[in-house]
């Protein structure tokens, strides 16, 4: 406590003085009153009370503004993440699509393969092979026969094993020569 004193003392922040003696120069100033009328007094309660209210809105509009930043600040990631998967998925529509093309080349090539191979064949050996195929499968390779004459006896032998089935194949070829632009048909 000495030290505290002497430090006090020596900045300034503590003074000692003897006796009752008044000081002349550190005299109190006089303080004037300010006396409000009632309406005045009224008048100040409302300012205060609509600077509270107003003091209260300020703070409900800045947190709804940094809401309103937050959500824009989402929005933006959000639409960023959208544009991002849309260009990943038609990358992907790409690559499948190039791939389906892919695989109805090869599949028609071997259709046709395979139309050569029965094309060669005589039509009362082709006929039991075929007649394990399916319907639609029959169609494209018959359709893929070049030789009418053969295509024919093709579908004559398929008959001698089943008439209705031959009857079947026949009528979904006549389909498709049906749906055939007019250039196109064999």
């Amino acid at each position: 406590p000495v030290v505290l004193g002497i430090v006090l003392f020596a900045t300034g922040y503590a003074d000692v003085s003897l006796g009752w003696e008044k000081d002349k120069g550190s005299a109190p100033a006089e303080q004037e009153a300010v006396e409000y009328s009632p309406e005045q007094e009224s008048l100040a309660v409302l300012h205060s009370k609509s600077f509270k209210a107003l003091e209260a809105q300020r703070r409900e509009l800045e947190a709804k503004e940094r809401m309103i930043i937050e959500d824009e600040a989402r929005l933006h990631d959000m639409r960023q993440e959208i544009n991002r998967k849309s260009g990943d998925l038609s990358k992907t529509k790409k690559e499948i699509e190039a791939l389906v093309d892919k695989s109805a080349t090869l599949e028609e090539r071997k259709v046709k393969q395979l139309a050569g191979t029965y094309g060669a064949m005589r039509p009362e050996e082709s006929a039991p092979i075929l007649s394990t195929l399916s319907d639609a499968l029959i169609v494209r390779i018959l359709e893929n026969i070049d030789d009418e004459r053969k295509r024919g006896k093709m579908l004559a032998a398929l008959g001698n094993i089943s008439k209705v089935r031959a009857g079947t194949i026949s009528k979904l070829m006549s389909e498709l020569t049906a749906k055939k632009p007019k250039g196109k048909q064999s």
